[in-house]
């Protein structure tokens, strides 16, 4: 053992004594917080504890518990610890979970919580509830990964008269040379574009990673990056193979951008913000940061969330530039003067709980007994006019009732279901109208990715994968069209190969069923089927959705021809998003369960035709007062 092992043992050594001694630890850490979570994990394990390792990812928890052979609970799946498998790792929605069935958490003898820095809100919430159980049981171990510069912050929030230490745990990483702009940049696309290509003419062997702040940039930036190599006389040299990563992209598409490139090929990835917490990214050597970065806030007159494009916090410019040192020394170069990067870009954004919509979270807190939301001890407390609407939506929803206390039996049943408040009400309300095997799939659909496997920007190709199943009532019966033609099929992946449809997300939206099924079975929800009848499931969705519904706007046409919905919730302005079947038609209302916020227009998907009838007979508490 050389000496530099012999110290990391000696610190996670130091780090058990710790735990042990004072139950809480936080640990700072840059570069790969979900791995420093994960080994602390084991360590604690290791002693004999039941330990659960905590991230908001789910691919970060399913690959850190896929690594360690661990158990792991995503969404639904209700997983044990045995004698040789200490460690459970699960995304934030399903430790609360765990919280509302076992609120002291006896279950586990310490508790990791990754990711803490972010401040996600599920991870503040966790947090806040965390310091209470541990008020009750001063022997629960706690350990908190975070940046350096929020680990004294969340320290300080602990017990005055026992505070926890802070560890410095991230010795990590191979040191990244910083480059700026000498001028402030007027076009991010080109200028990321230009920088990248001018590191593949004049830099080493390494692999490129360019930030940029969304989906459209991404796919702008991979185009403009195509045409500039076409248009150049192939030279001698490494080829460069413009790649994009976001979100929305097919499994196949997501896994060329992260594994290495062939023999003889550099590769260019343009990348919105989802790099950031991806564990790893073999062969990136070289980083392009935009240093801005898209925020989603809620404009609670309007009741409606929206995405800003804002300056990166520096935090997350960190993040972004220790990518390029995770294999070897790399090298950053950031589109912003220093001097700007030193005074116009913010060390941290605002929590997300203070920019958010809170209907999800106030649902759990008041299924765990919380009822003054004013006065819990919330790490960072969100507005009053937050909470306030959250409780208007679920008043709406039926899941609370005139003093804000939870109904029963249908606000418990709301809490208890692992999803969103308004899918968890239609699937509820899908017992009164028969259709609850049609809701379940819905359900189901709705948490996985895409299930068609074809990029956005290929609408020939997308519309001839969807003709076999579209039907004119929009995308949700679409969707269960093709869920159905892939079960009566036996659910091969050589099925979805011939329709361009995903196998994964189909696989992963059947599990989920099953594990909706035995909810809904738990809480004594009969199991039926409309058949061919679509109007039970419409309705269905309606009851949930209500307050999504929107009018055509005759004669208001966007930029791209595209007709201009405006949704009674706030009045905002709204597309259909190009994956929806009902892209170009313009249907005279219309009910979505998917938003894509934007900055001035919004974006909607999973989009169904409803009748104005339907809102009266099924919302009319909702839309009495708007006319």
């Amino acid at each position: 053992m050389d000496s530099s092992e012999s110290k990391q043992v000696e610190r996670w050594n130091a780090f058990v004594k710790l735990v042990e001694e004072r139950g809480v630890a936080v640990t700072a850490t840059v570069r790969s917080g979900i791995e420093t979570a994960a080994n602390a994990a084991e360590t604690l394990a290791g002693t004999g504890r039941n330990v659960a390792c905590v991230t908001v990812r789910e691919s970060d928890a399913a690959r850190a518990a896929e690594r360690r052979g661990a158990a792991c609970a995503l969404l639904l799946q209700e997983t044990k610890h045995t004698r040789n498998n200490r460690v459970k790792f699960l995304v934030g929605e399903a430790m609360l979970r765990e919280v509302m069935v076992d609120p002291t958490l006896s279950r586990y003898d310490a508790l990791v919580l990754a990711d803490v820095s972010e401040r996600h809100a599920v991870s503040d919430v966790l947090l806040a509830l965390v310091r209470k159980i541990k008020q009750h049981r001063k022997e629960l171990g706690v350990v908190l990964v975070s940046s350096p510069i929020e680990a004294r912050p969340l320290a300080s929030s602990f017990d005055p008269s026992n505070p926890p230490t802070v560890m410095s745990m991230d010795d990590q990483g191979f040191p990244v040379q910083l480059y700026y702009t000498e001028q402030p940049c007027t076009d991010i696309v080109r200028d990321a574009v230009q920088a990248a290509m001018q590191i593949h003419r004049k830099e080493g062997p390494g692999d490129i990673l360019v930030f940029l702040t969304g989906e459209k940039e991404v796919e702008d930036a991979v185009h403009a990056a195509t045409e500039e190599l076409q248009s150049r006389q192939k030279s001698k040299g490494r080829a460069l193979l413009p790649l994009p990563l976001h979100g929305n992209l097919s499994p196949p598409e997501r896994e060329a951008a992260l594994r290495l490139p062939s023999r003889g090929c550099r590769k260019c990835v343009f990348s919105t913000a989802i790099a950031e917490g991806l564990l790893e990214m073999p062969g990136i050597v070289y980083v392009v940061d935009c240093c801005l970065a898209k925020m989603q806030v809620c404009d609670f007159k309007a009741s409606m969330e929206s995405v800003l494009v804002v300056p990166a916090s520096k935090i997350q410019c960190n993040q972004r530039s220790d990518k390029a040192g995770t294999f070897r020394p790399g090298k950053c170069f950031r589109l912003c003067t220093e001097r700007a990067f030193n005074e116009s870009l913010p060390q941290t954004h605002p929590p997300e709980i203070q920019r958010c919509d809170l209907v999800n979270i106030v649902l759990r807190l008041k299924a765990l007994g919380i009822q003054d939301l004013l006065r819990f001890e919330w790490v960072v407390p969100p507005s009053a006019e937050a909470i306030v609407q959250a409780l208007e939506m679920l008043h709406a929803l039926k899941a609370v009732d005139d003093e804000g206390k939870l109904t029963h039996p249908l606000g418990t049943h709301m809490a208890e279901l692992p999803l969103d408040a308004m899918m968890a009400r239609a699937l509820l309300a899908a017992g009164k109208f028969g259709c609850t095997e049609e809701l379940v799939t819905l359900a189901a659909l709705h948490i996985t990715a895409s299930i068609w496997d074809i990029p956005i920007v290929d609408r020939k190709g997308l519309n001839d994968a969807r003709a076999p199943f579209a039907v004119e009532e929009g995308d949700h019966i679409t969707y269960l069209n093709v869920y159905n033609s892939w079960v009566r099929a036996g659910k091969t992946p050589n099925w979805c190969d011939e329709f361009r449809i995903s196998y994964r997300s189909l696989r992963k939206a059947d599990h989920i069923r099953t594990q909706l099924k035995l909810h809904l079975q738990r809480i004594r929800i009969p199991l039926a089927t409309s058949g061919q009848e679509v109007e039970p499931v419409l309705k269905a969705l309606v009851a949930g959705f209500f307050a999504n519904a929107a009018t055509l706007q005759a004669g208001d046409f966007g930029e791209d021809g595209q007709p201009t919905f405006r949704s009674f919730r706030g009045g905002s302005r709204i597309h259909l998003q190009s994956m929806s079947v009902l892209h170009g038609s313009e249907p005279p209302l219309i009910l979505y369960t998917k938003l894509i916020p934007g900055s001035q227009l919004h974006y909607v998907r999973d989009v169904s035709i409803i009748k104005a009838e339907w809102l009266t007979q099924l919302a009319s508490h909702y839309y009495a007062h708007r006319g």
